[in-house]
């Protein structure tokens, strides 16, 4: 596998497949990312509920962030659009999941099956906000959470530069940017109109950064609590860091449909019929499409 993170947006090859040849798993065991993983991880936790009935983490990678949610929740789906990542995620952790392998803008769940749903690092590679978003929308009931992170483009540190003209792009403007390689930098107004045109709340966030400095004098002291945790409710209501993780809620719609079987909440994520189940997947009988298991992994790609 490359040992490196995506290089572009533009590649030749299906969005989905973005990480199919990344060895994400070594982008965060880096030491230059230990310290966010572990700040990130702790943010997610405090803003997950603290109980429910179904999650699922859309674009959940390896399932770095598995350990937050696995005891909360009855039914627990881990979403993502690399097969051999699912497949790593599958070998790695313990406990009870599916997982499942699609296109975020056809997840392949009935509508309000979810009172949870987690997704964080995948709007930095979200050019078509609306449609992923409605899609999260239409799978999450009633009064479900949402939490997500997104990369801040107004965050403090290009404002300075902006404002010492070293920076070009207006960090106040609401157009998302690409600040690197298939990196999307999203304004905090912007993502807020487009949850609510899909009927979820206003957000609210806690920053996740820390200072390195701070951190090494810090962590002489303690490592109970992560570098930057302190200051992430400050940094949030400011809208002051580079990453935000917020949580809204799902302010229409349907209540979530109770029961454990995976059968009872599967649609085909073409034309959104019931599926009928196999010995090797399940077919939909609808548009005749077949959606095979393989290595106890739901292949539900386009």
């Amino acid at each position: 596998m490359v040992k490196k993170l995506p290089e572009s947006l533009q590649g030749s090859g299906k969005k989905w497949e973005l990480y199919e040849d990344v060895d994400y798993e070594a982008f965060w065991d880096d030491p230059a990312q230990i310290r966010q993983d572990r700040l990130e991880k702790h943010l997610i936790s405090r803003l997950l509920p603290l109980s429910g009935h179904r999650i699922i983490d859309v674009g959940c990678g390896y399932g770095r962030l598995y350990p937050c949610y696995k005891d909360r929740f009855s039914t627990v789906i881990l979403f993502d659009g690399s097969v051999q990542l699912l497949k790593k995620a599958r070998s790695q952790l313990t406990g009870m999941a599916y997982f499942v392998a699609g296109d975020i803008n056809n997840i392949p769940f009935k509508d309000s099956a979810f009172d949870c749903v987690l997704m964080i690092r995948v709007l930095q590679h979200v050019s078509e906000l609306g449609s992923t978003l409605s899609e999260i929308s239409r799978i999450l009931s009633k009064g479900g959470s949402f939490v997500f992170s997104y990369h801040n483009k107004r965050n403090a540190h290009r404002i300075l530069k902006w404002i010492f003209r070293q920076e070009k792009d207006n960090p106040y403007s609401l157009q998302s940017r690409e600040v690197s390689p298939a990196l999307l930098s999203h304004h905090p107004v912007f993502i807020k109109l487009n949850l609510e045109q899909v009927g979820f709340t206003n957000p609210s966030y806690l920053g996740a950064v820390y200072i390195r400095q701070l951190a090494d004098i810090k962590e002489k002291i303690s490592t109970k609590v992560p570098s930057g945790s302190r200051w992430s409710s400050l940094m949030g209501k400011l809208l002051a860091a580079p990453w935000l993780i917020g949580t809204s809620k799902k302010r229409i719609g349907s209540e979530a449909e109770l029961g454990n079987d995976l059968i009872n909440i599967l649609v085909c994520p073409i034309c959104k019929s019931s599926l009928q189940e196999e010995n090797n997947g399940f077919f939909c009988r609808a548009c005749r499409r077949q959606f095979p298991f393989r290595e106890g992994i739901l292949d539900f790609r386009p």
